[in-house]
C-alpha cells in the first residue's frame, strides 16, 4: 500500500525537466535550402568529403578559442549535426535526447574532395565562426543562412 501512494505521489509531481533538447534546423542560402553535397561520383564511399558538416561547441562566451595556436582542439564539447539533402538538420547528442542548455558556437565546413579546400572559404570555420546561439527550451529551432551570415 504504501509502495502504491508513493508512485502515486511521484507521478502527480510529473517527469523531471531534461536539461538537454534536441536541436533541428535549416541551412538557407540565398534563401532556399542551401546544396550541402557535391554530386558526381568522385566522392569516396561512405566518406563525409564533400557533404557540409555542422558543428555545435558549447562555449562559455563568445570570446572563447576552439583551438589552440598550433590548431589543436582545445576539447570544447562538440556535437555534430546530422544532415539531411535538403539541408536540415539534427542534432540528437550522444545519449538521443539531445545536447545541454547554453551558449554554442556553430561551424560549417564544406570540402571539395578535389582540392580538399573549404567551399565556404573557412568563414564559419573554428578560428573565424561568428554564429553563436543561445540554446533553451524555447530555442531549438534554427535557420542559418550561409549567404547572411
Amino acid at each position: 500500500m504504501l509502495l502504491t501512494s508513493v508512485g502515486l505521489f511521484v507521478g502527480c509531481l510529473g517527469a523531471p525537466k531534461s536539461d538537454e533538447i534536441v536541436i533541428t534546423g535549416q541551412l538557407m542560402e540565398d534563401g532556399k535550402p542551401a546544396k550541402v553535397d557535391i554530386g558526381g561520383g568522385n566522392l569516396p564511399p561512405g566518406e563525409n568529403v564533400g557533404r557540409m558538416l555542422v558543428t555545435f561547441y558549447q562555449v562559455s562566451s563568445e570570446d572563447e578559442p576552439l583551438l589552440d595556436k598550433d590548431g589543436e582542439s582545445l576539447g570544447v564539447p562538440s556535437y555534430t549535426a546530422d544532415l539531411e539533402d535538403s539541408g536540415r538538420f539534427t542534432i540528437l547528442g550522444p545519449s538521443g535526447t539531445g545536447i545541454p542548455f547554453g551558449k554554442y558556437r556553430v561551424t560549417i565546413t564544406h570540402i571539395d574532395p578535389e582540392t580538399m579546400k573549404d567551399l565556404l572559404g573557412g568563414k564559419f570555420n573554428e578560428r573565424r565562426s561568428k554564429l553563436f546561439y543561445d540554446i533553451t527550451e524555447e530555442n531549438n529551432e534554427i535557420e542559418i543562412d550561409l549567404s547572411k551570415s
